[in-house]
């Protein structure tokens, strides 16, 4: 009956289905950023289509493509790709705060750690919030600072593989909790969880940590960014309803 009917009527998984729900990242509570890596300008600048206008400068041509029905970005290490925007109010979050999207590794154990996305700069201790893939055991880990210099850290246990996307999202609740979701798998530490994040000057970044090193080497699409600790049923369905079009 399913297979009769599945012409009429939407399959929950499928591609078409999850276009359609990449309109959720919309609705996420205290949203500051949302960058589908769809709205390219002739620059090569991407929008931001949260509506509060943080567009993300594309340094050295970081390319575009579609994988299945949706967009992403495409970033090479050996061409010093990624993207980035100044310190601002808005992207300076010190309390509660979730980040994340779908990324894609071309290579891992690259001889460098990759960095996903964040705001975090070592030059000057300026480090506040940060994803990255971890060099030394292929590992995705989601890290904070509440001074600028010293860490707290959240690593993801499962060892990543290549040519595979995956739904990373870090989520820090003040003085509580510090988590990674893969692919909806929470990763959890409760252990000595700072008060709030350093406001960092640091620039917001996407594919390398600034001012330019610990490149990506491969994509990144839906990238969001809130200033709010998201339930976990919020961070699961948004992975739920939108990993058709990512093979997951």
């Amino acid at each position: 009956m399913i297979e009769l009917l599945r012409p009429d009527f939407f399959a929950r998984y499928e591609p078409n289905a999850s276009l359609v729900h990449t309109g959720l990242h919309m609705q996420l509570p205290q949203l500051r950023g949302y960058w589908p890596m769809s709205s390219v300008d002739e620059n090569g600048a991407v929008y931001d289509m949260s509506g509060q206008g943080r567009m993300l400068t594309n340094t050295n041509t970081v390319a575009f493509g579609i994988y299945n029905l949706l967009p992403y970005s495409d970033y090479t290490p050996a061409s010093t790709h990624y993207l980035n925007r100044l310190d601002e109010p808005g992207l300076d979050i010190t309390g509660a705060l979730t980040m994340g999207g779908w990324f894609w590794l071309d290579t891992v154990a690259s001889g460098a750690n990759q960095v996903l996305m964040g705001k975090y700069n070592t030059v000057g201790n300026q480090r506040a919030y940060q994803l990255y893939l971890v060099d030394a055991s292929d590992q995705f880990v989601f890290i904070v600072s509440s001074n600028g210099a010293a860490t707290t850290t959240v690593t993801n246990v499962p060892v990543a593989v290549i040519s595979t996307w995956y739904h990373i999202v870090g989520r820090y609740v003040p003085g509580a909790e510090l988590s990674i979701f893969v692919d909806g798998v929470e990763t959890l530490n409760v252990a000595a969880i700072p008060a709030a994040i350093f406001n960092s000057t640091a620039k917001f970044t996407i594919g390398a940590r600034d001012p330019g090193t610990e490149y990506l080497d491969g994509k990144s699409a839906q990238c969001f960014l809130c200033a709010d600790d998201l339930d976990d049923v919020v961070i699961k369905t948004i992975f739920d309803q939108t990993r058709a079009n990512y093979g997951k």
